[in-house]
């Protein structure tokens, strides 16, 4: 099956899960490959990796090649577009001038369930490095290397990859990065933080095309990544100054990777919506080109963990051409943002690229007088509602009410109404006598 893209807009992700940064004022920027492109299509939007935070472990001196990270200004992030992979990675240098960086940093990359050619397992299958040593963008900048010969190491200090090209002295392209548009790395430094000072961003931009066309990475995969870097070297050498996730050079390979896999959303986007309402969230899932009739599973990154929040029951698949689903699940926080996974009816896992919001559904404020009973809901614009009142709990009926609309209130009917402009309608619904009575929202345009 394959998921139908929408637009779904990133937002700020509250408590332990993921949170977002923007660029602070008073930062400089400068691209270093391949150098005055003026490219742009750099995101707005980051997602940090809080498993690759970081200590302040080296000098001065070297603040270049330190990673440094904590939960209050994140160490590491990610983002995406269907053009561009994107790696953020924070260091401790403060102030970027043009002889700054004359080293090489590495971001590791090892595909879960992969092995890449005669390499050994658990050895990073691929690095994406910069190479700052020579600043002669022909032959160095922005390199991409391949473990595929990578034999067993214990140690990131004993961990060298081979250039793509072949030939550590040149940039041979392809395979390598070209200087029209493979890739692009910039820093931006002065960035102030709660426990660091001031510190610089270097941002790595891979064109999706490059990955699939010379590598074995492509979407609906799964990363673990690590960093890595060297003072005052090339990149064809092992780091042997920081790692990050509070690890060294001297820690073993096979378990200082990135904790947070999944972190990492290397499919479209989710056609998924989430709406809390008084007991349990509705969560809404549009499919297109379905090729099986098992379980449909919808989990959410919470805690640090997968944890299913709804599920497709195979009685309930279609199997075939694009659905639907209207899907009960479990409670999650009005308001707050998550990161979702839905494994298919074919067993493959598919991750967002965006996160989706945990709209409520919800009373705002209620006001009775003698004649009428006027309530304020949290409702979405252009969707459609209808008020059901009970006077028992347990039957309930389409209330006659009047609605806000572009032009002013709505005539008096039991029909859904259409929501106007904003986050939030009224309706003035009548008393009628009653001394009683019970009153809920409900969608109707699911």
């Amino acid at each position: 099956m394959k998921l139908m893209p929408v637009g779904i807009s990133l937002a700020v992700l509250a408590g332990s899960i993921t949170v977002f940064t923007a660029l602070k004022s008073g930062a400089t920027t400068n691209e270093w490959y391949p150098g005055g492109s003026g490219f742009t299509g750099w995101p707005i939007n980051w997602v940090a990796i809080p498993s690759l935070n970081d200590p302040k472990e080296l000098t001065e001196a070297n603040a270049r090649v330190d990673f440094v990270g904590d939960s209050f200004d994140d160490g590491a992030y990610w983002s995406a577009d269907s053009n561009y992979f994107y790696i953020r990675v924070r260091v401790a240098v403060s102030n970027v001038t043009a002889s700054t960086f004359r080293d090489s940093h590495w971001i590791y990359i090892d595909r879960t369930d992969f092995t890449n050619g005669a390499a050994a397992p658990g050895m990073p299958d691929y690095a994406i490095a910069w190479d700052s040593k020579n600043n002669d963008v022909t032959q160095h900048g922005l390199e991409l290397e391949t473990g595929t010969n990578l034999t067993a190491k214990t140690y990131w200090s004993q961990v060298s990859l081979d250039d793509i090209d072949g030939n550590p002295n040149a940039k041979i392209s392809p395979p390598d990065f070209n200087l029209t548009g493979d890739g692009y790395i910039r820093t931006i430094d002065m960035l102030p933080t709660a426990n660091f000072g001031y510190t610089t961003f270097i941002d790595f931009a891979i064109k999706w095309s490059f990955l699939t066309a010379n590598t074995a990475l492509d979407a609906n995969q799964e990363w673990r990544i690590q960093f890595g870097s060297r003072n005052d070297s090339h990149d064809h050498n092992f780091p042997q100054d920081d790692i990050a996730g509070g690890y060294s050079p001297g820690s073993v390979v096979a378990s200082s990777y990135s904790s947070v896999i999944a972190d990492i959303p290397l499919s479209s986007a989710l056609a998924l919506s989430a709406f809390e309402n008084v007991n349990s969230t509705t969560l809404i899932l549009w499919t297109t080109d379905e090729a099986g009739v098992a379980d449909i599973v919808i989990d959410a990154w919470i805690a640090n963990a997968w944890l299913e929040v709804g599920r497709v029951l195979e009685a309930d698949v279609v199997g075939q051409g694009s659905n639907r689903y209207v899907i009960e699940g479990a409670e999650l926080t009005p308001g707050q943002t998550y990161i979702f996974r839905m494994v298919d009816e074919s067993g493959l896992p598919h991750y967002m690229t965006a996160t989706v919001q945990t709209r409520a559904v919800k009373m705002l404020a209620m006001l009775v007088d003698t004649e009428s009973i006027e309530m304020t809901f949290a409702t979405e614009e252009n969707r459609q509602y209808v008020i059901m009142g009970s006077s028992n709990l347990v039957t309930w009926v389409p209330e006659r009410v009047r609605s806000q609309t572009y032009v002013g209130w709505s005539e008096l009917a039991d029909t859904p109404f259409t929501a106007g402009p904003g986050t939030q309608t009224q309706v003035v619904v009548p008393r009628n006598e009653r001394k009683q009575a019970f009153f809920k929202l409900e969608r109707m345009d699911w």
